[in-house]
């Protein structure tokens, strides 16, 4: 694997050296007078924040014009907040927010129209994003209980959710992850129009009725043991989609696959 674009520039090729650590976690450790610390996460998976990561390689060209080209592109990043693409060896990539935090170039006569570079970036969110998944379930009158996968190796909440109902007004829509150990329970209730579309979008923590905000209609329920709205575990997981009015309609789950 190597980092291969940010912000739409490619990076140098040559002779790559790139930092590939995994995020570090919070620590969520709970002191109290003459005990050992408690791990406030208990069982769940710690949440984790991105590290600086650097890339060393070497930009070449064929005239001292296009290598002063490629060398203006490169410190135009810094300061930058944008994709940072890594490639995998069966050429899939994964992308996350980064900023780039340096470039620093190191001139020395022993090179003719080869220039080491030496860039770092700041990575941002939780995990890194695989492929774009965009999973449309067909719903009953009543309960309908897909399987939505999440392919990558990490935990994502970073999940929009839109159901649209069909024939009649939908007065109330459940969504449960019955995967074990993610145990969540969402509800809003309100009339949703047959036709018009809910988005409860849980990465950005709102909730749309026809394009008019509507989290006063929302709520967790009892059972819900999570801290976020809704976690899909890597693998297949067990959703359960309840709704009352309306004839069926669909559901659709946005997402991408999570990567440490």
């Amino acid at each position: 694997m190597k980092y291969t674009t940010f912000n739409g520039v490619t990076l140098p090729t040559y002779n790559p050296e790139h930092d590939l650590f995994a995020d570090s976690i919070v620590p969520a450790e709970v002191s109290l007078p003459g005990r050992a610390p408690f791990d406030g996460w208990d069982a769940d998976t710690a949440v984790s924040v991105g590290n600086t990561v650097s890339v060393r390689c070497v930009a070449s060209a064929a005239s001292w014009t296009a290598l002063d080209t490629t060398l203006d592109s490169l410190r135009a990043l810094i300061g930058v907040r944008g994709s940072l693409v890594m490639t995998m060896e069966d050429a899939s990539t994964r992308s996350r927010l980064a900023r780039c935090e340096s470039v620093d170039i190191a001139r020395t006569k022993d090179y003719n129209m080869w220039q080491p570079i030496d860039l770092s970036f700041r990575l941002y969110g939780e995990h890194w994003q695989g492929a774009s998944n965009s999973d449309v379930v067909t719903l009953s009158t009543t309960t309908t209980e897909p399987t939505i996968n999440n392919g990558g190796n990490r935990d994502t909440s970073i999940v929009a959710i839109t159901v649209t109902p069909a024939g009649t007004t939908m007065t109330q829509c459940d969504i449960y992850n019955l995967t074990t150990g993610y145990g969540t329970h969402m509800r809003y209730t309100g009339n949703v129009s047959a036709g018009d579309s809910l988005v409860i979008d849980v990465g950005a923590a709102t909730v749309y009725n026809d394009g008019a905000e509507a989290y006063s209609g929302f709520s967790l329920e009892s059972g819900h043991v999570k801290d976020n709205w809704l976690i899909l575990a890597p693998g297949n997981n067990s959703i359960r989609i309840v709704i009352a009015g309306g004839t069926g309609g669909s559901a659709t789950f946005d997402f991408y696959d999570a990567w440490a």
